[in-house]
């Protein structure tokens, strides 16, 4: 119950500080209340019953309304509405252009998928926000081919480092969409740390992109092993190769039969608690609590093995962030698979160690 009443103090506060320029709406408001009052002044309407007036028709007799006085007030008070609007409106006019020459936001764009619509990232911010943005767009490619990712891998960490990563920038947003591998070795360029990133989820049926302000739905990370429930990772042994794998099954179940047979006896199974969905994680703070979970458990592992293989079904923004929280000196070597629908298998991953993607 607090953690619900906490959110909904969060979104007023977000609805006044953020999406909304409230001194150009107190302006309006002004200008139009004031032109009501020095149009139109206040009218009244009283209605009182036939036995009201008898019994005090001597008293009323003696009661005088200064009309005039009243409306000269009313007059002036719209008047002063007025004055106090236009000045608050060349205020918000002054913010605007002032907050317009500061573009502190980096937009990152990037769909790994083609048909897609290309103005998706920008119509998802507020007027403000455009105004402060500089998009960053990366051409449309198709993700599930291999070569196309490791193709345009290196101009996305030469562009990140050149465009995102400089002194004018204080906040990166993203919204990215496309295949696992895609949007794994994408967070990992954005694992240097220092920005604050704010990760937005594609909504499919409207295409467009909404950030994580939905109630947090306190949902736990559940870890099991051979098909029992598993908090001690150490008993997680690498096969003959070195390699241990993890399976993260949030959106969909990720069976043992869907792994490589040589890594099934070792492999970690990842899920949350009540049941499978898509896009299970809407709160920003709730998911990056998650994410970070997973990247200690992945750190883990890391010790028993050469490189730890990761099969992944969930909401995009979590790929992504999981690639952010990546580090060469406590994860390794990570190979990211890819589920080819059609041949209804694994059948590409990527590997990654460092900045190296291959």
């Amino acid at each position: 119950m607090m953690s619900k009443l906490l959110h909904i103090v969060k979104i007023i506060i977000n609805y006044f500080i953020r999406p909304k320029n409230w001194i150009a709406q107190l302006s309006i408001k002004f200008v139009g209340f004031g032109v009501v009052l020095t149009v139109g002044g206040v009218s009244f309407k009283a209605e009182v019953s036939k036995s009201f007036l008898e019994k005090y028709a001597p008293f009323i007799d003696t009661l005088s309304f200064g009309y005039q006085t009243l409306s000269e007030f009313v007059f002036w008070i719209g008047i002063l509405l007025i004055a106090s609007g236009f000045i608050l409106g060349l205020l918000a006019v002054y913010l605007i252009i002032k907050e317009g020459k500061n573009r502190d936001i980096a937009l990152i764009s990037a769909s790994g998928f083609t048909n897609f619509n290309p103005t998706a990232a920008v119509d998802s911010l507020s007027s403000n926000e455009k105004i402060k943005t500089v998009p960053i767009t990366f051409p449309t490619i198709d993700s599930r081919q291999r070569n196309s990712v490791l193709r345009d891998i290196s101009f996305y960490q030469r562009t990140i480092q050149e465009r995102v990563y400089h002194k004018e920038t204080k906040y990166a947003y993203i919204c990215a969409i496309g295949s696992v591998p895609y949007l794994f070795a994408l967070g990992t360029c954005f694992r240097d740390g220092h920005l604050p990133i704010t990760h937005f989820e594609h909504e499919r049926t409207k295409n467009k992109y909404h950030r994580l302000d939905d109630f947090p739905t306190k949902r736990a990370l559940v870890s099991s092993f051979r098909g029992s429930v598993l908090t001690d990772f150490t008993v997680i042994t690498a096969d003959a190769n070195g390699k241990i794998g993890v399976a993260i099954s949030f959106s969909l179940k990720i069976n043992d039969a869907d792994i490589p047979e040589e890594l099934r006896n070792h492999t970690l199974h990842l899920k949350l608690d009540g049941g499978y969905r898509f896009d299970n994680l809407p709160n920003e703070e709730e998911q990056a609590r998650v994410a970070s979970e997973i990247s200690n458990i992945i750190a883990q592992l890391n010790k028993n093995a050469d490189e730890v293989h990761l099969f992944i079904s969930a909401q995009a923004s979590l790929v992504l962030r999981l690639g952010t929280l990546y580090q060469q000196g406590v994860h390794g070597k990570l190979t990211v698979h890819h589920w080819d629908v059609s041949s209804n298998k694994y059948l590409w991953h990527l590997c990654i160690l460092g900045d190296d993607v291959f």
